[in-house]
């Protein structure tokens, strides 16, 4: 049984978390990309106050990834606390937390001076050194962080 939710608002960003997160957590978190920020902030609200199904010890944690769309840090910063508000009345059971991708999940992968690939290709040919290195990246740090927490509490 998977021990988290992963919530994305676009198929690129669970993509690229799904290549640069480590297997152990892709294989132990139901990834979910939607395909607007609205319906995944929604999705995260329903989750975080559905029931514990019968045979389940405790609510399975609500990660939720979105892209900032911007880089200027009050606009970021405006986003989170609204993001956060909106999430807690839901969040009296399940434990959540909101990740913005700054500017996007996307930015983070290195960009081809050659012909234009595909995302998928572009990951494909990510070396190990190159995932480790954006591994670091502290958007990817702390949702790390969260989903180990997530798989050693289920455990």
């Amino acid at each position: 049984m998977k021990s988290a939710y992963l919530i994305t608002e676009h198929k690129e960003t669970a993509l690229i978390l799904e290549h640069l997160l480590p297997q152990f957590l892709v294989e132990s978190t139901e990834i979910v990309a939607m395909n607007t920020r609205y319906s995944a902030q929604s999705l995260a609200g329903t989750l975080m106050s559905e029931r514990v199904p019968s045979g389940q010890r405790s609510y399975r944690p609500v990660a939720l990834v979105l892209n900032a769309d911007t880089t200027d840090k009050s606009a970021i910063q405006e986003q989170f606390s609204l993001i956060n508000t909106l999430l807690l009345p839901a969040a009296n059971r399940a434990p959540y937390q909101v990740f913005l991708a700054v500017p996007t999940a996307a930015s983070f992968i290195p960009q081809e001076t050659e012909s234009p690939t595909s995302l998928l290709e572009q990951l494909d040919h990510l070396s190990a050194d190159q995932i480790q290195s954006l591994r670091q990246q502290p958007l990817l740090q702390q949702l790390t962080q969260f989903l180990a927490n997530a798989c050693t509490q289920a455990a």
